[in-house]
């Protein structure tokens, strides 16, 4: 077994779904507690490798999301930078040089 799958055996996972709820688990309800979200997204980073990963009460977790987890509600200039406010009320910092549109008129990035 190579070690990336060895890692993804050992991985723990959560799920954001297509309205931006986060689950832990598929039979638990959503996390609610506002910490607990702040600190989930606080915590979202993509991998060289594409994956979407964050880290949740000192664990690291792949992230699944349905299409794109985060819906975002505002955009801010700030000082020649672009601030993205998700509707979880994150601001996170775009770089603009991974901007794409898609076929539906999403910007991704």
């Amino acid at each position: 077994m190579s070690e990336d799958s060895a890692a993804q055996n050992e991985s723990r996972f959560l799920v954001i779904d297509e309205n931006g709820q986060i689950f832990l688990d598929a039979d638990s309800p959503p996390i609610t507690d506002p910490n607990q979200i702040e600190e989930i997204y606080r915590n979202l980073k993509l991998t060289e490798h594409s994956v979407l990963e964050t880290e949740y009460q000192d664990e690291v977790y792949i992230v699944e999301s349905f299409d794109h987890p985060l819906q975002i509600i505002a955009v801010e200039l700030k000082e020649k930078k672009i601030y993205l406010q998700s509707k979880q009320n994150h601001l996170f910092l775009a770089d603009q040089t991974k901007w794409s549109v898609d076929e539906w008129d999403r910007f991704n990035g």
